[in-house]
Formats: C-alpha cells, structure tokens, sequence
C-alpha cells in the first residue's frame, strides 16, 4: 500500500511518499545480483531465482524485476542458481558473490527454435 502524506500545513506544500508506514529513504535497499535477459538481451520480468548456498545448504527463492534486474538481501557467499520462466530452457549456474560483485548479466534460451533466412 502507498500513501502520500502532506508535509507542512498548506495544501499546495511539498509531499512525500510513504511504503507500507515506512519511509523511503528508512528502507535499505536490496543488492543488485544482476539482470536476466532473453538470447537477444531483452530484459525478462518475473523469471524464477533460486539461491541454495553451498555452505549451509539454505536457499532463497526471489524473482525478477519487470526491468530484469535481480535484487535479494542474501550474505556474500558461493551459490548454486536456478532459474525458470515458462517458455524458456531452465538453466543452473554457479556464482560467488561477494560485497563489491558487479551485476551478473543472466541469459536464458526460448524454447523454440531461432533461426536466420
């Protein structure tokens, strides 16, 4: 739920936007793993991510952004991921990631056949 909230006593004055009760600027933001794009690097929104650390066995499921951006609030580590999109092969890769990691650039094959004329 989003709420805008009038800040001073005008009705014309300046407003802020508050999520959930909380403050945006309050709310600390997720890491960008990476991005998730089709074999033509077209962004894929909503694409399944699951993060199982190799360590302790644990695993986080999340999902992609309708911009392909992959954002979680996982600890630096080594993981196994998995992703799935109907339409689209499944694909597992193996990722480090640690506090200074740059963006992966994730890329999933469709299901049909891509050919040229």
């Amino acid at each position: 739920m989003i709420s805008v909230e009038s800040i001073g006593t005008q009705s014309s004055g300046p407003t802020s936007i508050k999520q959930n009760g909380c403050n945006p600027e309050q709310v600390p933001e997720k890491m960008k793993i990476g991005y998730v794009s089709d074999e033509r690097f077209v962004a894929l929104c909503d694409v399944v991510l699951e993060f199982e650390n190799k360590s302790c066995g644990s695993s986080i499921e999340i999902r992609s952004r309708a911009s392909g951006a992959v954002h979680a609030d996982i600890p630096p580590g080594e993981y196994l991921v998995t992703f799935q999109k109907p339409g689209y092969g499944s694909k597992r890769v193996h990722l480090t990631i640690t506090e200074t990691s740059k963006p992966y650039q994730f890329r999933l094959l469709t299901d049909g056949l891509l050919g040229y004329a």
